[in-house]
């Protein structure tokens, strides 16, 4: 009855993560039921036992042959590692905390239980191997049952680094990574909301999104779209953040559409929200954005960065409590932006807040070019701090920063 089980909890659109535990039986039938399963956690002796193979790759990869999804190894004092089909045997690792340990018995539960907390919580693969191993540290370096609580987890994960840092070989290569995890994001969570940048650096995101979209890798029917920012008071609407946005992406992929009789209002499709440019009182229009993110949540938000590291239009010195709002745009940040206008510039902006896109579930910021290599180590090598509003996503337990060799060539190597 165990497969029907699996299958019925599959169709309440469940997660299912499953410990094998060890068979002393030796029989270890799991081919009938690892497909569905979505997170296969076990440890170095089982995975030996299973697999008879004599070494974690090969192990890994006779797993995945037998119709594992994702997996989750368990190596004691050598950590933790998380394996997905696409990248092969080449894991996301997470170090064992340094402790004496006392008493081991238990462990791989007490790890079970804090990588199902950050799984529950939406962190990143590698925060959730974070979470377990903190717990089974805490488990080995007692000689009793001691559960940890929830406030020193949270205690630990503040003293971490929690982005996860790719370094690509070029432009083209950050494109590929953050098309892949935002296509596995539309796949996964078909009612996803998406807050995408505007601007040049994204332009070759887009145009892969597309292309997946148009391979049939992505769906984008039930998914919604918020807008990140825009400008004010331009004289002509082709120097629009939407219009870009709607050339390059949004027209070109399955959003809903909108009514006949409201086509030519862009902020009435049906499941995109764009800014009101010229709602008569933008206090409103931001409060308006923030009910529709407040009532939706946000899915996952695309980033791109500043040479001073802003995000959005998030300047240095932004507050991170900050909400959607109206901002005056800084004397030579349009000049830094090299942007260009048909008509006169605009002096302001709406944009979300720093505290409203920390609230999404997950963040990605790409950046390339070496122009970026100075704001990139600010952000991630010092201090977190207002004056590198980027520093921010430090804090966050799935944001995952993407950048080519070029903009990582002053980052510290960990």
């Amino acid at each position: 009855g165990f497969l029907r089980l699996l299958k019925a909890i599959k169709r309440k659109k469940a997660i299912v993560a499953f410990d094998c535990c060890y068979d002393e039986y030796g029989n270890w039938k799991i081919r009938d039921f690892l497909k569905n399963v979505d997170i296969f956690m076990l440890n170095e002796v089982e995975l030996r036992a299973i697999t008879r193979a004599k070494s974690n790759a090969s192990g890994i990869r006779r797993l995945f042959s037998m119709g594992a999804n994702h997996v989750v190894l368990k190596r004691g004092s050598g950590g933790s590692e998380y394996y997905l089909p696409l990248m092969g045997t080449k894991p996301i690792h997470s170090p064992a905390l340094s402790v004496r340990a006392l008493n081991a018995t238990g462990a791989g539960d007490f790890f079970n239980a804090g990588f199902v907390y950050g799984l529950a919580n939406s962190f990143s693969a590698l925060n959730c191997l974070r979470c377990g191993n903190f717990a089974a540290a805490r488990k080995v370096s007692s000689r009793e049952y001691c559960p940890p609580l929830k406030g020193d987890l949270k205690d630990f994960l503040r003293s971490q680094n929690l982005t996860e840092i790719t370094v690509k070989r070029n432009r083209a290569g950050v494109a590929k990574e953050a098309v892949q995890r935002i296509s596995f994001l539309i796949n996964a969570m078909p009612n996803a909301v998406i807050s995408l940048a505007a601007g040049k650096t994204p332009i070759p995101i887009y145009r892969a999104l597309v292309s997946a979209f148009r391979r049939g890798e992505a769906d984008f029917s039930r998914a919604s779209f918020v807008q990140l920012d825009e400008y004010l008071g331009l004289s002509d609407s082709h120097d629009s953040f939407a219009h870009s946005l709607k050339k390059n992406f949004i027209d070109k992929v399955n959003f809903k559409k909108e009514n006949e009789s409201l086509r030519f209002d862009l902020t009435k499709k049906e499941n995109v929200f764009l800014f009101n440019v010229h709602a008569k009182n933008l206090a409103v229009e931001c409060r308006r954005i923030e009910s529709i993110v407040k009532r939706k949540g946000l899915t996952v938000v695309l980033l791109g960065l500043g040479e001073n590291a802003h995000i959005a239009f998030n300047e240095p010195c932004s507050s991170f409590s900050s909400r959607t709002r109206v901002i005056e745009i800084p004397r030579g940040a349009l000049s830094a932006r090299k942007a260009r206008f048909r008509g006169a510039k605009p002096s302001r902006a709406l944009t979300l807040g720093m505290k409203t896109i920390m609230g999404a579930k997950i963040i990605i910021l790409a950046a390339t070019d070496a122009k970026k290599a100075r704001a990139i180590a600010k952000s991630f090598n010092g201090k977190v701090s207002e004056r590198a509003p980027a520093s921010v996503l430090r804090r966050h337990p799935n944001s995952a920063i993407i950048v080519d060799a070029a903009a990582a060539r002053k980052l510290k190597k960990s």
